[in-house]
């Protein structure tokens, strides 16, 4: 076998291996982008029995559905046409996603988005629009409302 095919075939196979990789995170992670994808899609659709329910139990017990339509729409979130997450991570039973959320009226907004798996299904726990580099004081959502 000639030098360039050695170097050739290595160079494939490292390619194969980091799209193994790649690939199987997103397989990994992909129940926490799905759970807040329902999550917005539901708040887009008016559903927000649907989308309290897609919140955790401590989300649940601290916000009624017409507490999280008011947080959703004084916030522009109950209007998300396309989400995009660029950092997903899972530790344990709790998940994180950041990413930007696109609205009909507010353009692109930053967001951390935090989830717990409960009963095996990942539910919403904290939603938090960003401001460019900074976080926005009090206008979080979950957690005891930080």
């Amino acid at each position: 076998m000639k030098v360039w095919q050695a170097v050739g075939c290595a160079i494939v196979a490292f390619v194969l291996f980091i799209g193994l990789i790649v690939g199987a995170v997103f397989w990994a992670t992909g129940g926490i982008v799905e759970a807040a994808d329902d999550f917005f899609a539901a708040a887009a659709e008016g559903d927000y029995d649907k989308a309290h329910a897609l919140t955790s139990r401590a989300m649940r017990a601290e916000k009624t559905p017409e507490q999280l339509e008011q947080y959703l729409t004084a916030s522009g979130l109950n209007e998300v046409t396309d989400t995009s997450w660029n950092s997903r991570s899972i530790k344990n039973t709790e998940g994180r996603i950041e990413g930007t959320l696109t609205t009909e009226s507010k353009g692109k907004v930053p967001v951390v988005i935090e989830l717990v798996s409960e009963d095996d299904v990942w539910r919403v726990s904290l939603i938090e629009p960003q401001k460019l580099g900074l976080q926005t004081s009090g206008s979080a959502i979950g957690k005891g409302d930080q």
